[in-house]
């Protein structure tokens, strides 16, 4: 029986007391990465940004505080879109609401204890919450009828090319469907699209 991989949390906190917690309390659920301040969490966010599923940051911190790296992530690609617990000892309303205005997704106080599940049903959440981000994202870059990347993505995506590889030859296919517009004025337009589902590859409901 294959074992279900755990998924990656980045804790990040000066304090190797509150590492050690964290880590006790979920190392079963999680595989654990830390770092002991803002500077060490975005260079672990740089080099393993894309296998990290959760961080849980410390708002107050020497060196780089928690608030600068909030900051500095919605500029790095590979850590906008990874969900951040801020955490702190900190009651201060104040707190939350900068923490809130610069994209923490959720915010508890330490120390945890009791609270940890609480952190966990949160991270479940987050994680359903994204899913259904990224499925709307894709419907947004997919033609519905035809289930082709749009036009718009697909110009995108030609755009990127030709900038990232601007020094070499490229090739592009265009696909026309002769008379075509005779179809639709005489059969109608339901039968031009079952047409282009067909030509598309795609089944036509």
């Amino acid at each position: 029986m294959k074992l279900q991989k755990k998924e990656k949390l980045l804790i990040v906190d000066d304090s190797r007391f509150q590492r050690v917690v964290f880590r006790e309390m979920l190392a079963e659920k999680f595989e654990i990465l830390e770092a002991v301040d803002g500077k060490e969490c975005l260079e672990i966010i740089k080099k393993n940004g894309n296998n990290i599923d959760i961080v849980l940051l410390d708002l107050v911190m020497p060196n780089m505080d928690g608030f600068e790296v909030l900051r500095k992530r919605q500029t790095i690609k590979e850590f906008e879109s990874i969900p951040v617990i801020a955490l702190t000892t900190s009651n201060e309303i104040s707190f939350q609401t900068e923490a809130f205005e610069l994209g923490a997704n959720d915010f508890i106080m330490k120390p945890v204890d009791a609270r940890i599940n609480n952190t966990l049903e949160s991270v479940r959440h987050l994680k359903e919450v994204l899913e259904e981000q990224n499925s709307w994202k894709l419907k947004s870059q997919i033609d519905e009828m035809t289930h082709l990347f749009n036009k718009i993505t697909t110009e995108k995506m030609v755009t990127s090319v030709l900038s990232e590889f601007s020094q070499k030859k490229q090739a592009l296919i265009v696909v026309d469907i002769d008379n075509f517009k005779s179809v639709n004025d005489i059969l109608g337009h339901k039968v031009g699209d079952h047409i282009i589902c067909v030509v598309a590859g795609s089944s036509y409901a």
